[in-house]
């Protein structure tokens, strides 16, 4: 009996030990990460330091030997009693860059706080989206959290967000702190990064006001440059959730920084003028880069991928219809119109056009995320399809959709019901069900 007590305790301290071992490790790699961006703030130069000119824009004095370092850094983010004075990053080739890698660019699990790639510093966008890891050791935007509490919000009111830019330091007033999650049924924040239209703002202001835990007395006019903090939360299963922070610019100088005073919408057409911005269409603006074929075009179904189907991993719609069987090889018919189905159209049925293709927007039969969308759009082409001509090549491809897709009967159970009868009756007939698994 003494010899099982002996192998038992001397088990437990193996695992005692083990979980020791990685807790120190953690608490290692949280120290040496935020000393790294201590490092960096005391590299930050005096305001009277001069600025840098380049080729495309100048640099703040504040900020030029950190930018020479790693061109990627766009700002700096600070707020009173927290952990947070950190900079800002942003990758447009590599959005999620920084989610998993320092200011060195090297492999990070804290990652570094970085913006969405559809805002930007250089151009009228009305709201800046900054993204940090929620550490349970405390750093990078842990400490977001902490405006969940309304005494906190009341002691630190305020933020200071710069940009590497001359003229884009300012403070920024809280205005709304939420929870929420990345599959919200209606309200995305994240889908409003690069929002440049006064509908957008104003939509985007309404929301966050109503979502926010209290009420902050402080909202926001058009032409009013946000700031968007957002982070991990455990409020919900998964990985899904978010706590987010809105605050407003205090002093609305965010053209200073261009040298420019008119309004915002001679500030587009400046930029136009000057081919640094091209209007794609209306209310939809983009940065062109220059090719060897000249200044790129911006590609229509990049437009409505973003605008109907999905962003990011945030899936909110799916093709049907000719295109979605053209994808998975059952026509090689091209459509005239591009079919979708989204959360993001109210209307039964609408034609829209994107630049020159012309899609048909449906309004979604249930609300569609990145788990259910393989089995809707499937259900969506057995509601089409004529079951007489399903022959052997069509089903085969159909089954390897299927299983490629992961569907199982429980899924085409739980989502039949909204759809019409056809479409199951066209799954029996063509015998398509019997592989579908269990």
């Amino acid at each position: 009996m003494k010899t099982v007590e002996k192998i038992m305790l001397c088990f437990l301290a193996a695992i005692f030990l083990a979980s020791a071992g990685t807790l120190a490790w953690y608490t290692l790699r949280a120290y040496t990460a935020q000393s790294h961006m201590e490092a960096l703030a005391a590299r930050k130069a005096g305001e009277t330091t001069k600025d840098l000119k380049t080729r495309k824009d100048t640099i703040k004095g504040t900020y030029k030997d950190l930018w020479k370092e790693n061109e990627d850094l766009i700002g700096w983010i600070e707020i009173k009693g927290t952990h947070i004075d950190y900079p800002v990053m942003q990758s447009k080739e590599a959005p999620e860059f920084y989610l998993t890698h320092d200011f060195k660019k090297e492999r990070e699990a804290a990652g570094t706080p970085f913006m969405d790639a559809s805002s930007d510093i250089s151009l009228p966008t009305q709201n800046w989206l900054l993204y940090g890891h929620n550490m349970r050791s405390g750093i990078m935007f842990h400490d977001l959290l902490k405006y969940a509490d309304k005494d906190f919000y009341e002691a630190h009111k305020t933020l200071r967000f710069d940009t590497i830019h001359p003229g884009q330091g300012h403070e920024y007033e809280i205005m709304a702190a939420f929870y929420t999650s990345v599959d919200a049924p209606s309200f995305r924040y994240f889908e409003y990064a690069g929002m440049v239209t006064k509908d957008d703002y104003e939509t985007y202001v309404e929301n966050v006001k109503e979502l926010s835990e209290y009420e902050t007395n402080a909202t926001a006019q058009y032409g009013e440059q946000l700031l968007t903090l957002s982070t991990c939360s455990y409020h919900v299963p998964g990985r899904n959730g978010r706590f987010v922070v809105v605050a407003k610019q205090v002093k609305n100088t965010a053209k200073e920084g261009f040298g420019y005073h008119g309004t915002t919408n001679d500030f587009y057409i400046k930029l136009c003028e000057e081919e640094r911005l091209i209007r794609f269409e209306k209310g939809l603006y983009y940065v062109p880069r220059q090719t060897v074929f000249g200044l790129s075009v911006l590609n229509p179904a990049k437009v409505i991928e973003k605008k109907y189907v999905r962003s990011g991993e945030n899936v909110f719609g799916y093709y049907s219809g000719l295109f979605f069987m053209n994808q998975i090889g059952l026509s090689n018919q091209t459509p005239n119109v591009i079919e979708i189905f989204t959360n993001h159209e109210s209307a039964k049925v609408r034609d829209v056009n994107v630049g020159s293709q012309k899609i048909r927007l449906r309004k979604a039969r249930t609300e569609i995320t990145k788990d259910n969308v393989a089995v809707l759009r499937f259900l969506e082409l057995m509601n089409t399809i004529e079951p007489d001509a399903v022959d052997g090549t069509t089903r085969q491809r159909l089954i390897n959709y299927i299983n490629e897709s992961g569907i199982r009967r429980a899924d085409i159970s739980m989502y039949a019901p909204v759809f019409p009868d056809r479409a199951m009756r066209a799954m029996i007939e063509s015998e398509v069900i019997y592989s579908v698994a269990q």
